[in-house]
């Protein structure tokens, strides 16, 4: 599984930032968009060689938050080694891209798999938050 292209990883995680229009080189928005995948309850395996039916359950929940000086983005720990490295090459890459705003500060720790991001605190930033929880099973 370590050879495995997990291209999905550039899905699960984005995030794109609004340059301010009394100053273009900060930024006052940020959009984060997360997805969450879990196996639904009684469903932690799927196999076979015959036919099957997938199921996905997913619901988006949108979140706001006005005057944020930081935001921490973590990987679970727990996830297969390839995937999880692919979606941490992923995340850095994307929150790097937002970089392009002065009043944004990254401090990724790749030993525990997260990154810090802070914001001053002039101008006000405002994260939007939308997460998709997808619950997946196979019967």
């Amino acid at each position: 599984m370590n050879d495995v292209s997990y291209g999905v990883t550039g899905s699960l995680f984005d995030l794109d930032a609004a340059p301010s229009p009394a100053n273009p080189s900060v930024c006052t928005v940020m959009n984060i968009y997360t997805v969450n995948i879990t196996p639904a309850a009684g469903h932690t395996l799927g196999s076979g060689n015959g036919n099957g039916m997938l199921a996905l359950d997913s619901t988006v929940m949108n979140e706001q938050f006005a005057n944020a000086t930081s935001m921490t983005v973590r990987i679970n720990p727990d996830a297969p080694v390839g995937f999880r490295n692919a979606l941490w090459e992923s995340v850095n890459l994307r929150i790097n891209e937002s970089r392009i705003c002065g009043n944004i500060h990254t401090y990724p720790d790749p030993s525990n798999l997260e990154v810090l991001v802070m914001f001053d605190t002039i101008p006000n930033m405002t994260l939007n938050r939308k997460n998709t929880e997808i619950s997946l099973a196979a019967y």
